[in-house]
């Protein structure tokens, strides 16, 4: 009977057919939106950056500007190659929503863990495997016509799928959130790109970049506490409830080791959920603090640098 369970935990699909079919959904999302974000570059980005430097071109050539030429055409090859970057980003965008998910997901687990490409999908839906096993091997506990033990047995059985299926459940709807927020930014991302041709709007680039590489740190950390979770789940589960002394004599219902044994698995799954609820956010909030805190000037120099300026007045 155990060689049984053992291999339905290996063959079970659940968690990777839906994953695949919301990641071709978030993926035609993301390219349907890439796609009307690049028409409405072509049809109003590019005229207006036409007028723009015919604009400028006019300027030079009326002597109004008192820039030098040199920055004058600085400027319009800077405008230039971030106009051709938002194009090419809105247009080649075929490979790059995979390479930012599974492509992170699988890189982070097989350096942390050495596990192969896949490994994560197939680690949850063995969750859900011992879910099912925990069920099932509780409900062939015999109660007889004893209602008090049989209300005890379920009670058991929903307090073990819990345990076992809530780490599950909570890294699936996670690494669904995270897929969903980087098919967003990459729908946006030449629109921020474009925002680099003003000075103003360099900011809203700044932080369109810094919840993009934060989402990417977060799915990284969320694979692996996705990863670590599912390794204790299985373990556990394989312990507790593939046991040969699961359904023998003594540690029934009435001895209370089997709803202790439920309440033990539904505890650490609390935990577990916790630590894939709360590991991501963590590090990317630890990321985004650290790019927006960040200051390329040493409080150390002011001294000297305000000591050529103290000079010069005094001079």
């Amino acid at each position: 009977m155990n060689g049984a369970w053992s291999n339905q935990l290996e063959d079970v699909l659940y968690f990777s057919l839906i994953k695949q079919f919301i990641d071709s959904e978030l993926e035609q999302y993301a390219h349907n939106l890439l796609d009307r974000i690049g028409d409405l570059m072509l049809t109003i980005a590019l005229p207006l950056l036409s007028l723009w430097i015919m604009w400028r071109g006019w300027e030079i050539v009326s002597a109004r500007q008192r820039e030098p030429m040199m920055a004058q055409v600085v400027d319009l090859l800077r405008v230039s190659v971030v106009v051709m970057l938002a194009s090419t980003a809105a247009l080649n965008h075929d490979s790059l929503y995979r390479v930012l998910t599974d492509g992170i997901s699988n890189a982070t687990v097989s350096l942390v863990s050495g596990k192969p490409a896949g490994a994560l999908l197939n680690d949850i839906d063995r969750g859900f495997a011992v879910m099912d096993l925990a069920y099932s091997r509780l409900q062939q506990i015999d109660t007889g016509d004893d209602i008090q033990a049989s209300n005890q047995r379920d009670k058991s059985s929903e307090l073990a799928s819990l345990g076992a299926a809530s780490p599950a459940v909570v890294g699936s709807a996670m690494m669904v959130l995270n897929r969903f927020m980087l098919a967003i930014l990459l729908g946006l991302g030449p629109f921020f790109v474009l925002c680099l041709v003003f000075k103003q709007g360099e900011g809203l680039f700044r932080g369109w970049l810094s919840a993009l590489v934060a989402c990417q740190v977060s799915l990284a950390v969320l694979s692996v506490a996705i990863s670590l979770a599912m390794d204790l789940v299985v373990a556990m589960g394989a312990t507790l409830w593939l046991s040969d002394t699961l359904l023998a004599d003594g540690l029934g219902v009435d001895a209370g080791g089997i709803y202790n044994m439920a309440r033990l698995q539904a505890a650490t799954g609390l935990i577990l959920s916790t630590l894939i609820l709360g590991a991501p956010p963590a590090a990317a909030g630890l990321f985004r603090s650290a790019v927006a805190n960040f200051n390329p000037y040493s409080p150390f120099n002011k001294g000297s640098e305000m000591a050529p300026a103290n000079r010069g007045k005094a001079s």
